[in-house]
């Protein structure tokens, strides 16, 4: 009978954390695939500082996510495939706009201004909620997460101040895209 009880009250935590690592999963793989898709364009535009730093961090995001997916309960009526999803539409369309962008500054701006700065929160507040006695693997993955993302930000703000001409575009876009998260809420729900 105690057993009973345990597992309903357990359960919602269970089938939360799931859904939590399925976003992250989510955004970071598409985070792996932009920048991935970026080096090749950065290459090609005499830039080879950019597109090796959006190498370097599109490969810090496969190993995130592939990390969240590890983290993914394996549960009969939620499996992985399901959970890794994301929260809302707002989110799909945040990231969509962020990594449709076309230009360097653009993309500098969504990721590096806009997506990671927003995951670095989430996932510090996450970190923050996170047991280390019931959950020390997800707080775990979240220092590690967390390590890459800040020295990205930092990388990301270098290679901004580096190719900007007019400030004013950079806030324009900042604003454009801030609206949008804005109504995402939170990327990782």
């Amino acid at each position: 009978m105690g057993r009973c009880i345990e597992r309903r009250v357990l359960m919602p935590d269970i089938v939360d954390a799931g859904r939590r690592a399925g976003h992250a999963c989510w955004i970071e793989l598409r985070l792996f695939k932009a920048l991935g898709s970026w080096v090749t364009d950065t290459a090609r535009s005499a830039d080879p500082a950019l597109s090796r730093m959006f190498a370097e961090h599109s490969h810090h995001h496969a190993w995130h996510a592939d990390l969240w997916r590890n983290r993914i309960p394996k549960l009969e009526h939620h499996p992985p495939t399901e959970v890794t999803r994301p929260p809302n539409d707002a989110v799909v369309e945040l990231v969509d706009m962020v990594t449709s962008a076309a230009g360097s500054v653009d993309r500098l701006v969504g990721v590096y201004r806009v997506l990671i700065p927003r995951l670095i929160e989430e996932y510090e507040a996450l970190l923050q909620a996170t047991s280390p006695l019931t959950d020390g693997p997800t707080a775990r993955v979240l220092k590690l997460c967390l390590a890459d993302l800040h020295n990205e930000l930092r990388e990301g703000e270098t290679a901004l101040a580096s190719v900007i001409d007019v400030t004013a575009t950079v806030d324009d876009r900042q604003t454009t895209l801030d609206a949008a998260a804005a109504a995402a809420h939170h990327l990782i729900g």
